[in-house]
C-alpha cells in the first residue's frame, strides 16, 4: 500500500515538474518573441532617426537628395472682354446702334514646375531654418518615445542619455540659426546611430553601412571648415569600414552591385579631396549618400 502512494506521488511530482517545464518554455518562446519584435521595432526607428538627421545635414548646405523639387508658381495674366452697349444715333433717330467696348481683367494660373536639385548652383547661405527647426522638433518629440524601447532593450542606458543631451545642443545651436555648430552637433547626434545598432546587436552589414556613413557625415562637416587633413583622416576611417562589408560573404550574396557601386563611389569621393574644393565634395557626398540609402 505504502508502495502505491509513494509511486502516485512521484507520478504526481513528475507530472507537476513537466508541466512547469512546458510552461517555463512557453514562456520563454514568448519572451523571445516579444524581444526580437522590439528589436525590429528599435531597428526601424533608428532608420526614421537616420534619415531624419541627414535630411537636416543637407539642408543645412542646401542639399536635398532628390534630383527635382516638384514646385508650383502662380502666372497672372489679362484677359480682355468684349461688351456690348446700345446708343443713339444722330439727333430725333429711333435708331439704335451697338458699340462695343472692352475691358481687361487679371486672372492667375498655377502653373506646376520641375526644378533641378543642382549643387553648383547653390546658395549655401540662404538656410530655410523654418523648415530645419520644425524637423528637429519631430525629432525631439519622436526622441521621448523612441527612448522608452531603447530603455527596454538596452542595457547600458548611458548613450540614451547623451544621445538626449545632444538632442538639446542641436536644439539650441538651430534655434539660434547658428549654422556651424549645427553642422558640428547633428553630426555627433549621428555618431550615436551606429552605436546603438551595435548595442542591440543588429546585423554587421547593417553596423559597418551606418559607421561608413557616420564617418563621411563628419568628413562633410570637415569640409565646411576647409580642414582637409582631417577629412583624409575621416575617409581613411570609412574605408576601413568598406572593407568589412566587402568582406561579408552573406550580405555580398544579395548585394555585391549595391556594394561594388558604393565603393567605386567612395573612392572618387576620395580621390577629389586632392582639388581641395567644396562643391566638387558635395557633389560626390552626395552621389555616395543615395547609393548607401538604396535598398
Amino acid at each position: 500500500m505504502e508502495k502505491v502512494i509513494i509511486m502516485r506521488i512521484l507520478k504526481n511530482s513528475f507530472l507537476v515538474i513537466l508541466v512547469l517545464l512546458i510552461v517555463m518554455g512557453l514562456t520563454g518562446c514568448e519572451s523571445a518573441n516579444n524581444s526580437e519584435d522590439l528589436k525590429q521595432k528599435v531597428i526601424q526607428e533608428i532608420e526614421y532617426l537616420d534619415s531624419s538627421l541627414i535630411n537636416i545635414l543637407n539642408k543645412l548646405n542646401n542639399i536635398t537628395l532628390e534630383n527635382y523639387t516638384v514646385t508650383s508658381k502662380k502666372i497672372i495674366t489679362q484677359e480682355e472682354k468684349k461688351t456690348n452697349q446700345s446708343g443713339e444715333q444722330g439727333t430725333g433717330s429711333d435708331e439704335n446702334s451697338t458699340q462695343e467696348d472692352s475691358e481687361k481683367s487679371d486672372t492667375s494660373v498655377n502653373i506646376i514646375e520641375m526644378v533641378p536639385n543642382t549643387i553648383l548652383v547653390t546658395n549655401r547661405e540662404d538656410v530655410d531654418w523654418d523648415s530645419i527647426k520644425n524637423e528637429i522638433e519631430l525629432i525631439n518629440s519622436s526622441w521621448s518615445v523612441i527612448a522608452l524601447d531603447f530603455y527596454n532593450l538596452i542595457q547600458d542606458n548611458t548613450d540614451i542619455l547623451a544621445f538626449g543631451d545632444e538632442i538639446n545642443n542641436c536644439v539650441i545651436s538651430i534655434k539660434n540659426e547658428n549654422k556651424e555648430e549645427s553642422l558640428i552637433n547633428m553630426a555627433r547626434l549621428y555618431n550615436y546611430i551606429p552605436k546603438f545598432l551595435e548595442l542591440i546587436s543588429a546585423q554587421n552589414s547593417t553596423q559597418n553601412i551606418k559607421q561608413i556613413k557616420s564617418k563621411v557625415i563628419d568628413a562633410y562637416v570637415l569640409v565646411g571648415r576647409e580642414e582637409w587633413n582631417s577629412v583624409i583622416s575621416k575617409l581613411e576611417k570609412a574605408e576601413s569600414n568598406f572593407q568589412n562589408l566587402i568582406n561579408d560573404i552573406e550580405y555580398n550574396r544579395n548585394n555585391q552591385n549595391k556594394v561594388n557601386k558604393a565603393y567605386v563611389i567612395f573612392k572618387d569621393l576620395q580621390s577629389s579631396i586632392i582639388n581641395q574644393d567644396k562643391e566638387l565634395f558635395y557633389m560626390k557626398y552626395k552621389n555616395l549618400i543615395e547609393c548607401l540609402n538604396m535598398k
